[in-house]
């Protein structure tokens, strides 16, 4: 990210909600099977935007999910997608 770069509050809401929406859903379908490739690509991707964003403290949550998603470790993936909709949802009302 620029030095100095701010990142809209509204484009921070959006893109909160959008993940929030992402890991619930990813949440839901693990009652049946575990999406490895999608909690991975999900890990990823939050890993890759966090700084983008301005919300660094969601860095380290998408790099577990992401290695546990590498590992095929289901309770660890199940262990970081609750710790990471928890955080989203909390960066999410302090925004809001």
């Amino acid at each position: 990210m620029a030095e100095g770069f701010a990142v809209p509050k509204g484009s921070q809401i959006k893109y909160l909600q959008r993940r929030l929406d992402e890991l619930q859903k990813l949440e839901e379908s693990f009652k049946s099977e575990v999406n490895f490739e999608l909690a991975h690509k999900m890990g990823h991707q939050i890993k890759g935007n966090a700084s983008t964003f301005n919300l660094q403290s969601l860095e380290s949550f998408g790099l577990r999910l992401e290695k546990a998603a590498q590992r095929k470790d289901s309770a660890a993936v199940r262990e970081e997608l609750i710790g990471l909709t928890g955080i989203v949802a909390d960066l999410l009302k302090e925004l809001i």
